[in-house]
This record gives C-alpha cells, sequence and structure tokens, in this order.
C-alpha cells in the first residue's frame, strides 16, 4: 500500500532522519569489521577471557557454547544494522510506503535488544552461557514451527543436543517455560527496556514504540488506523473518506529510537567483545547532535 508522492516538507525534514541512519550504520559495520566480530586480541576483555574457559564446559567434543554465543551477538548487532538501513530507505522512496517502514523498525529495536541482553557487561559467564543456549532453544522451537519434516527433525536434534549439554553441566531444563539452570529465556519487551532504561520500570517510550510497531506488523486495524488523516476527512453524509499520511515527526521519533537503541547496543557489544572506540567515537557525534534536536522538536510539539 502506497501513499501520494513525498511533500516537498517531508522530504526536508527527513533528510537529517535519512543521513543520520547512514552515518550510524556505515561507521560501526567500518569499527565492526576491523576486528572481524571476533574479541580484541590486545586487550583483556569479557568475550576473550570466556572464549580462554569454554573447554571447562561438560558436553559433546562440538560444543561450543562461547563461540556460539559471540556469533549470535555479532549476528543481531548487524541485523539491526541491516533492519535500519532499510528503514531510511523506505521512508524516502517515493510514493511513500505507509506502513512498510514499521515492522522494519521494530525488527532493528528487537534485534538491538537482543544483542545488548547477550553481551551484557558485567555478567557472570554461566549466566551468559545459559542465555545463549535459550537463544538457541528457542530457534530450535521456532524451526519446528514450518512443519516440514526435514525442519521438525533438525528441531528435536538442537533440543537434544541443548537439553544434553545442560545435562552435563548440571542444568535443569524446562522448554515450556524456556528455563536453564535458572535463567529464562528474556521477553521482547523487558528486554527494550533494559535497552532503554531501568528494568524495574517503564521509563522509556521503547516499549510502548514498540507495541504500535508490532500492531502494524499483525496488521491490527488500531495500529494501522494511526495513519489515517484523521484531520482531513470528507463526508458525503454517510461515510467519511480519509487520506492516509506518514508524518515526519513519526519518522524521527521511530528513526531517533532506533538510533538510541542501536548505539547502547553496540556499545555493549564494544564493551564486551574489547573493540576500541576511539576512532568510531567522532563518527558519532552528529548521531547525538541529530538526537539531541530529535528530542527538543518532539518536546515542543508534545506542548503546542
Amino acid at each position: 500500500m502506497v501513499a501520494s508522492e513525498l511533500s516537498p516538507e517531508y522530504r526536508a525534514s527527513i533528510t537529517e532522519a535519512v543521513e543520520a541512519i547512514g552515518t550510524f550504520t556505515t561507521a560501526t559495520k567500518e569499527w565492526r569489521d576491523g576486528y572481524s566480530g571476533r574479541p580484541n586480541p590486545a586487550v583483556a576483555c569479557p568475550a576473550l577471557t570466556e572464549l580462554q574457559h569454554q573447554v571447562d564446559y561438560a558436553g559433546a567434543p562440538d560444543d561450543q557454547p562461547i563461540d556460539n554465543l559471540m556469533s549470535m551477538i555479532d549476528l543481531l548487532v548487524q541485523a539491526g544494522n541491516d533492519s535500519l538501513r532499510a528503514v531510511g530507505t523506505l521512508v524516502k522512496t517515493e510514493p511513500v510506503f505507509v506502513w512498510a517502514h514499521l515492522p522494519t523498525g521494530r525488527a532493528a529495536l528487537e534485534a538491538f535488544a537482543f544483542a545488548r541482553w547477550l553481551a551484557e557487561c558485567p555478567l557472570d559467564r554461566g549466566t551468559r552461557v545459559k542465555r545463549g543456549l535459550l537463544m538457541r532453544l528457542d530457534d530450535a522451537k521456532q524451526l519446528a514451527r514450518f512443519g516440514i519434516p526435514a525442519l521438525t527433525t533438525q528441531s528435536e536434534q538442537n533440543k537434544d543436543s541443548i537439553r544434553n549439554f545442560a545435562t552435563a553441566n548440571g542444568w535443569d531444563m524446562s522448554i515450556g517455560q524456556m528455563t536453564i539452570g535458572g535463567e529464562t529465556l528474556i521477553d521482547t519487551k523487558p528486554a527494550l527496556d533494559q535497552l532503554f532504561g531501568d528494568p524495574e520500570s517503564v521509563k522509556s517510550i521503547a516499549p510502548k514504540l514498540w507495541c504500535y510497531l508490532s500492531g502494524a506488523s499483525h496488521g491490527n486495524p488500531y495500529a494501522l488506523l494511526q495513519s489515517v488523516d484523521q484531520d482531513g476527512g470528507v463526508s458525503d453524509g454517510s461515510t467519511i473518506t480519509a487520506a492516509l499520511v506518514v508524518r515526519a515527526r513519526d519518522v524521527h521519533n521511530l528513526v531517533a529510537t532506533a538510533l538510541l537503541g542501536g548505539i547502547r547496543a553496540w556499545a555493549m557489544v564494544a564493551r564486551y567483545f574489547g573493540w576500541d572506540m576511539t576512532t568510531t567515537r567522532p563518527a558519532l557525534v552528529p548521531i547525538h547532535h541529530y538526537l539531541e534536536r530529535t528530542a527538543q522538536a518532539l518536546a515542543a510539539d508534545a506542548t503546542a
């Protein structure tokens, strides 16, 4: 579903948002590629320390819990960036998409939130390994949903592998409750709370925004109808016809939230892997300036 062409005002307004996305994703990709997504061997960091203890775990010879979770962290931050770049493309495409950027923004937020959860520092090694196993267990559950015999078999094999590893290390496992050794797979909204604010409260707008993005992703009318121009409707006496609109304000809200989440996720990942931020930090200065200006503009708009 597409709306009409971009208005000059909309195009001018979102230019800074699109440029901020490009700057952020390019800088972080170059940063990550400099280390090939692996721990920095030149410094003492949690990832390198944990990798040295991988042999301490019982299990099959091919069990590599630390390598697996490091790959997951690397994959998730790259997925977050990929989705964020797609948001930048979708909001400037003409004719403009009404809803297409919303599920993509949701995907970015979720990837950044789970990357931060896995890379959390400080965190004891055992808890992190259990979190990595839980992500693998959830992935195994999702495989079975396809209903394809080969994938169902693979799902069961993966579950058995995870269960055997947990048992070998003295950890109870529950697929129904998604727990391993007392650690529970985090839900999306608590993961967003931890990414943006105090996990004991709801201080950030991100979980509320995610609910809206989730609604749009699943085709819920309450979310889709937010894009209706309710002030510009025309009535013929029995029905009201209204246009679909994309507001620059809403684009900035989404982009700023996703960028902030990306900054916090990448910072935690860098702390875990021991990546040097010295050369990357200056490239992110324009992003912080954009976030400050956007926050001021949205606050002024809310009080107008």
